[in-house]
């Protein structure tokens, strides 16, 4: 669900002018909603403990269509990290959409990968040709095909000037 969750919010992963993923887009609104919309009770050595709910359902879903206006206007093509940082700046955003803050805080602390995500990343970088790599190779390089830079944010010749600059090469590039 932490992936979905996020994907909900994102403007990148959500096309304004398509109906389909408007209606898919309201069903995981309605799928967080039904989870953080609603006082949860829990019980610990025989004692009851309840909490209010993280944000108001109607209020939220008001929220939704005004925020989903300004997703497609003045963030379209943010990730939804740079969405986060755009929006927490913003202390009129913070104030206009409250619910959405709450939800929005919730999806930036969700861990980003699943069991179903990370072996199909190890599957990709851990193959028939790359069989050897150590534990600790492979989850640097896990960690960065899930949670890294998108390619379009890299800076390549930066990283190849640093990887030069680190020792003497036999290659001259």
């Amino acid at each position: 669900m932490p992936l979905k969750v996020q994907l909900s919010i994102n403007p990148i992963s959500n096309p304004n002018n398509n109906k389909k993923a408007k209606k898919k887009k309201n069903t995981e609104l309605e799928k967080l909603l039904d989870f953080y919309g609603k006082p949860t009770t829990v019980e610990y050595d025989r004692e009851t403990f309840s909490a209010p709910a993280d944000v108001s359902i109607h209020e939220t879903r008001l929220e939704w269509k005004g925020f989903k206006s300004l997703l497609f206007e003045e963030m379209k093509g943010f990730s939804l990290q740079k969405l986060a940082l755009q929006f927490f700046k913003s202390e009129a955003k913070c104030v206009t959409f409250p619910n959405i803050k709450t939800l929005l805080s919730i999806a930036m602390v969700l861990p980003m990968s699943t069991a179903t995500v990370s072996f199909s990343y190890m599957k990709q970088i851990k193959n028939r040709l790359r069989n050897r790599l150590q534990p600790s190779s492979l989850s640097k390089l896990m960690m960065i095909a899930i949670e890294g830079p998108q390619l379009d944010e890299v800076n390549f010749d930066a990283v190849l000037s640093l990887w030069k600059s680190i020792k003497p090469r036999r290659i001259l590039l």
